[in-house]
């Protein structure tokens, strides 16, 4: 019972010498990939909560809030669903401490008593600022944006055109939520800052909604699928190799080294020219040139139709059908996803549990590269990213993952092992960390499964788009109205 395979095909190109050093050059790239990818996330978890800034801030400028990083996007939708139910967006006393974890400078110390100015009242705002104050160097350029707040929630004046054009140049959008204190929330002027909460609520309802029906959908699809499965009704279409080639090894070893010489390199650039915005648009494009690593069989001898058949580049039965095959396949590995993300929320609870043990606080915001992309004002970043999470993405890591390393392993081991392996590879080649790596684990678990099943790559590059495409288009659209 169970995926029939069928029958072994002759070996991929490769000598047991070329084998050895093509696994030894897999484990050192992809040791150096995982750790480059995860190193940053490992330290957030274990690290005490960075200390806010004080001193070092003396005689420099007030840097804006980005309007992508955690803490930013959080207060503003805090204020933006101020008149919602509690239920639904939290208490005050629930956001608060949150926010304060996240308050990671002084000038996010000012911002987090202008939010708690509008959720708890004028009288906290002042307790927070007179506080902040007293901590602050005399030469700190926010002592003076500190007395201008005072002016407003404590002395319900209004300070001078200077001072609050200096407040909303250091604050953004929370000076202009300060300036408009005490104004009726149906004023222009403050309307549209606190504002909006409404609509947003209903899109994200709305949204919660589709992902319900799309979950409740999976779920059928995944047990029509596991008995279909049981009783051997689902017939695998990948041609599995006899054991013993390296090519598509090698292939994976090269990809993870060049991965790593070009995150490093980028790395370097980027110290050596901090202000080079430039760089980001280099490393869009040149990422792209990953794209040619799948063709390496080309040079170890294999023709583009033998590589095309092996890898999983070709139409399988007609390409409609495997797009189709794809999305079913998608929404029936739903319930696998859903499974991550509950395995990975799981963890950080218990992670946040050891760290208060541990008087560590909690951990500080994730990464937030992704939102900055996400919040671009740039048409052409957004664009660019767009293209890179929903064509580069499906196109190469479904070639080297589920393409060359799967069926490199389907030479040896059975379905499950081999779809793991490569589902945990695949994971930790992201950033998102151990703790958050298992929706992606599950991810690259179906997209292994839709390789097995159909044989060709489109079924599982239709998945990948899919699923990246629909984050992304909800990321952008829900931080453009909270930005």
């Amino acid at each position: 019972m169970g995926m029939q395979t069928p029958t072994r095909h002759p070996a991929d190109p490769g000598t047991p010498r070329s084998r050895k050093l093509a696994l030894l050059a897999a484990v050192v790239f992809a040791g150096l990939l995982i750790v480059l990818q995860n190193s940053m996330a490992v330290n957030r978890l274990i690290s005490e909560q960075a200390p806010v800034a004080g001193a070092e801030e003396s005689n420099s400028a007030v840097p804006p809030p980005s309007p992508a990083e955690p803490f930013t996007l959080s207060a503003r939708f805090a204020v933006q669903t101020q008149d919602m139910p509690g239920w639904f967006t939290g208490k005050p006393d629930e956001v608060m401490p949150v926010l304060d974890g996240w308050a990671t400078s002084d000038a996010d110390r000012v911002r987090a008593a202008i939010v708690a100015g509008e959720l708890v009242g004028a009288d906290e705002a002042v307790r927070r600022l007179e506080t902040l104050k007293e901590d602050l160097s005399d030469d700190s350029p926010l002592r003076g944006d500190i007395d201008t707040l005072l002016t407003i929630y404590r002395d319900g004046g209004q300070p001078d055109e200077a001072a609050a054009e200096t407040l909303k140049k250091h604050h953004g959008f929370f000076g202009e939520v300060a300036l408009t204190h005490g104004l009726p929330d149906t004023d222009p002027r403050r309307a549209g800052l606190i504002g909006g909460g409404a609509r947003l609520v209903a899109v994200l309802l709305g949204v919660g909604a589709l992902v319900i029906a799309a979950m409740t959908v999976g779920l059928v699809l995944f047990i029509a699928a596991l008995v279909m499965l049981l009783t051997g009704r689902i017939r695998a279409r990948m041609p599995r190799p006899e054991p013993g080639g390296s090519v598509f090894l090698e292939t994976y070893a090269l990809f993870a080294a060049a991965f790593v010489v070009l995150s490093v390199g980028l790395d370097l650039v980027g110290e050596a020219l901090p202000e080079a915005d430039w760089l980001l648009h280099v490393q869009i494009v040149l990422q792209w040139l990953l794209l040619l690593v799948p063709l390496w069989p080309l040079r170890r001898g294999m023709s583009l139709k033998q590589l095309a058949g092996a890898i999983g580049w070709h139409r399988g039965e007609g390409v409609l059908k495997e797009m189709g095959c794809g999305v079913l396949g998608y929404l029936a590995g739903l319930p696998l996803l859903a499974a991550g993300m509950g395995l990975s929320m799981g963890l950080m609870v218990i992670v946040q549990l050891i760290r208060a043990a541990a008087g560590m606080g909690p951990p500080p915001p994730p990464d937030s590269a992704v939102f900055d992309l996400a919040a671009s004002q740039s048409p052409l970043i957004m664009v660019l990213f767009f293209l890179l999470a929903t064509v580069w993405a499906p196109l190469c890591e479904e070639s080297i993952f589920r393409g060359a390393l799967y069926r490199h392993l389907r030479g040896r081991f059975g379905v499950v092992v081999s779809a793991l392996v490569v589902a945990l590879l695949f994971g930790l080649s992201h950033n998102y960390g151990p703790v958050l790596v298992f929706p992606v684990v599950a991810l690259g678990f179906t997209f292994c499964m839709l390789r097995e099943w159909r044989g060709s790559l489109i079924a599982s590059m239709t998945a990948h788009s899919m699923h990246n495409a629909t984050i992304t288009l909800v990321l952008f659209f829900v931080l453009k109205m909270i930005s």
